[in-house]
């Protein structure tokens, strides 16, 4: 019996152990500064003129809007969304402009001739500080922007793409 009142005590005392952590706990976070956000998160590379950025074809004038499509060589779900794109016809639909890594020249070239080999879709050369300005992080990006240069929206592949 003396066993089950010990046990009893050592429970109680645990408990309120916990009940004093959590407290503390609470008064910590209230000290935490507040984080007050004013709206919406707005990609800072919308309204600003890609031509800043990258060179582009003048295809992209002729139409309402382009998509850009940000690649790496290596990415093989990007070969696949590409691929999927090319065969959907896709690419002339919303004129796809292709700009590929090329920090590695090898990958780059296979890359292009894979590409030259299933459409005629023009592909440039995308440098690292190119990247760094459009804030590509992740493979693949589209970046869409109207006919005059001007990014409207910047997706990654968890958006609707095309």
């Amino acid at each position: 019996m003396i066993i089950y009142f010990i046990l009893f005590l050592l429970w109680i005392s645990l408990l309120l152990i916990l009940v004093l952590k959590i407290t503390k706990l609470k008064q910590v976070i209230h000290q935490l500064p507040k984080v007050y956000l004013s709206g919406e998160y707005k990609d800072p590379l919308i309204g600003q003129d890609i031509k800043k950025i990258l060179e582009l074809p003048s295809s992209y004038t002729h139409h309402k809007e382009s998509i850009i499509m940000v690649m790496s060589p290596t990415c093989m779900f990007c070969h696949d969304k590409l691929d999927e794109i090319i065969d959907n016809n896709k690419h002339k639909s919303h004129n796809l402009i292709l700009y590929i890594d090329s920090k590695n020249k090898e990958f780059y070239n296979q890359f292009v001739e894979h590409v030259h080999f299933k459409s005629t879709m023009p592909v440039y050369p995308l440098s690292i500080v190119q990247q760094k300005k459009l804030r590509v992080f992740a493979f693949p990006a589209f970046i869409h922007i109207d006919s005059q240069g001007i990014i409207t929206r910047n997706s990654t592949i968890a958006d609707k793409l095309i």
